[in-house]
This record gives structure tokens, C-alpha cells and sequence, in this order.
């Protein structure tokens, strides 16, 4: 009986955590709004960068991996480069000046299908769990952040206080610190390994990332009226 009266009870506000309450600090002291109207973030780390390892064998390791693949697929080696072309057409990424920047994180990636999306077929997943030679990842050393999203019963109730309602997905919501966001990339085998920045805040893998786009929405909710 106790079973279903929790679940049968409005939910209570949340009151944060002091992890919760150090990471709201964090977003609130290193955040900014940009002239472009787009948010710059900082990743919340708990821990130095300088307790990880070397990830550079790893990630080279991976991508020779991933293009013993693409000799067998042709079509997933060209969803794929189309994929980091179109990251780098929009300013996404970037080629880093330096090879191996010091401390830095390479990040692993691989492609993850789903045939009923409509607007990309393939994605891209950045694996921040990947352990350096140190035995710590990337995903170790950042705060997670507490979960802003109302609940499921709050979501349908005010749903229904309201004649029409609008829903909508935000197009490449999760992509903004450097070298702690970096992926060996070539086209081709017959080209030189490249090491390549990702700009943005990459959803696909990274900890701290649903955190700081859905607070950089709520944020922006405070900003703004209604008019």
C-alpha cells in the first residue's frame, strides 16, 4: 500500500545537493552570452586535467580499428565523412594547430545508426569514457549536474492548461574546453592522421553535456519575455 501512494503523490520541489549546489555555481560564474546570441560554457571539472593520462594511442588505435571497417562499408566511410565535413561546415570543429596539446584528451569515436531519424541517418558518439593510461577518462573528472527537466506528470498537466500546444527538437543542440573536446581524423588511409577540435559541447558521450544545454535553456527562459 505505501508502494502506491508514492506513486500516486505530487511530486515535491527538489532541493539540490552541495555536488548539485557547486555545479549551479560553476554554470552561473563561467557562462556567458555571446553577441551571436549563443551561450560559451566552461565543462565543470572536479578534478584537475592534470590527472589524466596519455589518450592519444587510444584514439589512433580506434580509428585505424574504425577504418578496417570502412573498407568493408564503403557507404558508413561516406555517411561518415559527410558527418564530420558537415561538423566542420558549420564551425564545429576545427584543425588543431598542435598534434598533441599537453594536458589534452582525445576522444574515441565510432558511428551509431538509426534508420528511423529523419534529419540524420548516422551519428557520430564521442566515447569521455575511455580511460587514459592514467585509468581515469574524461568523464571521471566532470560534474554530472542534477536532472532540470520537470517531471512527467508536471510536463501533462500544464500541457493541459492550454489550447494549443507547440513541441519541436533544437537541430545540433549539444556542441561548446578544447583540448579536453579532441578526434584523430583522416578521410582516407592514404592521408595523415589529423587532430581535430570540436568547438562545441558534444553531447554524444560527455557527462556534464545534457546538463549545461538543457540549463542553457532554462537560462534563456529567465532572459527573455514572453513578447
Amino acid at each position: 500500500m505505501s508502494k502506491f501512494w508514492e506513486l500516486e503523490e505530487v511530486p515535491l520541489k527538489r532541493h539540490l545537493n552541495p555536488k548539485e549546489k557547486a555545479f549551479e555555481a560553476h554554470f552561473i560564474n563561467h557562462t556567458l552570452r555571446l553577441e551571436s546570441g549563443r551561450f560559451s560554457v566552461s565543462f565543470p571539472l572536479k578534478d584537475l586535467p592534470d590527472c589524466l593520462g596519455e589518450s592519444y594511442t587510444l584514439a589512433k588505435n580506434r580509428l585505424l580499428t574504425l577504418e578496417k571497417r570502412f573498407r568493408k562499408q564503403l557507404d558508413v566511410k561516406l555517411q561518415y565523412i559527410n558527418f564530420i565535413r558537415e561538423y566542420e561546415e558549420l564551425g564545429h570543429l576545427t584543425e588543431s594547430t598542435i598534434s598533441k596539446p599537453n594536458p589534452s584528451y582525445f576522444l574515441c569515436h565510432h558511428a551509431v545508426f538509426k534508420n528511423s531519424s529523419e534529419s540524420t541517418k548516422i551519428r557520430v558518439v564521442f566515447d569521455g569514457s575511455a580511460p587514459t593510461s592514467s585509468g581515469h577518462s574524461i568523464n571521471d573528472i566532470l560534474m554530472v549536474g542534477p536532472n532540470l527537466q520537470d517531471s512527467l506528470f508536471s510536463i501533462l498537466i500544464r500541457a493541459r492548461q492550454h489550447k494549443y500546444l507547440l513541441t519541436g527538437d533544437v537541430k545540433k543542440m549539444y556542441r561548446q574546453n578544447r583540448n579536453m573536446q579532441l578526434i584523430l581524423w583522416r578521410e582516407d588511409e592514404s592521408l595523415p592522421i589529423k587532430t581535430l577540435i570540436l568547438n562545441t559541447v558534444t553531447y554524444y558521450g560527455m557527462a556534464s553535456s545534457s546538463y549545461l544545454s538543457t540549463r542553457c535553456l532554462w537560462q534563456l527562459g529567465e532572459e527573455c519575455s514572453d513578447e
